[in-house]
């Protein structure tokens, strides 16, 4: 944070300071590891991946395993490129994304990494594989589904609101589901600008406002379920250490950085939240817990 950028636009080493640094104390900062991507497969049921989860697997590698057909003792290890496209493929197509996109994020993710062969240049051919592989029985591509016919219900039917119960107990409203017609700029065949039409499902973020309207499909109602069920998770984790007598200083998106009093121990804070969890509504979710003590904030 606050360094000089080369040509590029990246930050040069040794120039600068990381704001983070100044958020002091005897911190112990743990987050939940990849906790939408197991999320998400436990809301849908894939027991091609559960149960790898549930013996200690990564994520990455549990979904390489089961859309592979093979079997690894550390997939990072033995095969980086391959354990780069499967970790890309979960972080950016569980919901809808698309083939476009995948290359384009793809890249830029992987664009810095210390393995050249970890860096994925898909052309637009290779992503729509990629995609396409990703969709084919994979249970995930239902539970869009059912969220889509969800929402297209609502505005058929010109409900006032759409509720979605999460696992929690807590609901989701997305108010006055409609089908409207709006003009988008795309780009044609030769890269340039050129206004269409899309007619589509819309949702009002606040209710009553007609400025608030925002497309509601399949996939993105999947990715605010998953959020807000991991949002309640972190929650309950967070009351739990609270009532423990541990100190939440903040959070910061899957993380707790917790400012630890004299006799407290690191290894407590993981032990109280996933007793919380798994003791929970959450107790179907294979979470995971990774921290450190540091004497600053990191990540």
């Amino acid at each position: 944070l606050f360094c000089d950028l080369d040509e590029a636009g990246k930050p040069i080493k040794g120039t600068g300071f990381d704001l983070r640094r100044c958020l002091i104390g005897d911190f112990y900062i743990t987050d939940y590891a990849q906790i939408e991507a197991r999320g998400l497969v436990a809301l849908v049921k894939d027991e091609r991946i559960l149960p790898k989860l549930r013996a200690g697997m990564s994520i990455y590698q549990a979904h390489a395993e089961a859309t592979t057909g093979q079997t690894w003792k550390n997939l990072k290890k033995e095969n980086f490129p391959l354990y780069q496209a499967k970790k890309m493929e979960v972080l950016l197509l569980g919901y809808q994304g698309g083939a476009t996109k995948l290359a384009s994020a793809a890249y830029l993710m992987t664009r810095d990494s210390e393995d050249p062969a970890g860096v994925i240049r898909w052309s637009p051919e290779e992503a729509a594989e990629v995609v396409s592989g990703f969709r084919t029985d994979n249970p995930i591509v239902g539970f869009w589904g059912l969220l889509d016919r969800l929402v297209k219900a609502a505005a058929f039917r010109k409900d006032e609101c759409l509720k979605i119960r999460l696992p929690s107990g807590r609901f989701m409203r997305y108010w006055n589901p409609r089908v409207r017609t709006i003009s988008v700029v795309v780009k044609d065949e030769n890269g340039n600008d050129k206004m269409i039409e899309k007619t589509a499902v819309f949702t009002q973020h606040a209710k009553g406002d007609p400025g608030s309207f925002r497309s509601a499909f399949g996939g993105n109602l999947t990715e605010n379920v998953v959020s807000g069920m991991c949002r309640d998770v972190l929650r309950d984790g967070w009351i739990a250490l609270h009532r423990a007598g541990y100190a939440v200083a903040f959070t910061a998106h899957d993380e707790y950085v917790v400012d630890l009093k004299p006799g407290q121990k690191p290894e407590e804070v993981d032990r109280i939240v996933l007793e919380a969890n798994n003791s929970s509504w959450a107790a179907f979710i294979p979470l995971a817990l990774e921290g450190q003590r540091s004497s600053f904030y990191t990540k």
